[in-house]
C-alpha cells in the first residue's frame, strides 16, 4: 500500500457499471465493520496534476488503515496489479461535492 500527499482532487462523476457494482458489493461487508464509516461513495475524481483516478471516498468520523488495507485486498483480488485504487477520507465540504454529483453506495 503506497501512501501520498493528496493533491487537489475535482470530484468529477460517480464511478457505476457492472464491474464498479461487483468491486461496491465485495466492499460492503468491509464498510459495515467499520463503526466510525459514515458513507462510501466510487467516484472519478480530476487532480491538479491533470490526471483522472478512480476514487474511493470514504466519510468517516476517524482515519481507518486497517480498512484501507483490507480494501486494498479486495481491490488487488479483483484487478491486475497495473490497476489503482485511491483511497480518499473526505472532510464535510468534499462530502457535500460527492452529494451534488451523486448517492452514497454505502451509507450506515
Amino acid at each position: 500500500m503506497e501512501q501520498h500527499t493528496q493533491q487537489k482532487m475535482t470530484l468529477l462523476c460517480m464511478q457505476n457499471g457492472p464491474v464498479e457494482d461487483d468491486l461496491k458489493n465485495n466492499l460492503v461487508p468491509f464498510l459495515q465493520s467499520d463503526m466510525d464509516l459514515q458513507e462510501a461513495y466510487l467516484l472519478r475524481a480530476k487532480y491538479e496534476d491533470g490526471s483522472d483516478h478512480v476514487v474511493l471516498a470514504l466519510f468517516s468520523t476517524k482515519t481507518n488503515i486497517a480498512l484501507v488495507e483490507k480494501i486494498n485486498r479486495v481491490f488487488e483480488s479483483m484487478f491486475a496489479s497495473n490497476n489503482a485504487l485511491d483511497i480518499t477520507f473526505m472532510n464535510s465540504e468534499m462530502q457535500k461535492q460527492a452529494n451534488a454529483i451523486g448517492v452514497p453506495f454505502y451509507k450506515r
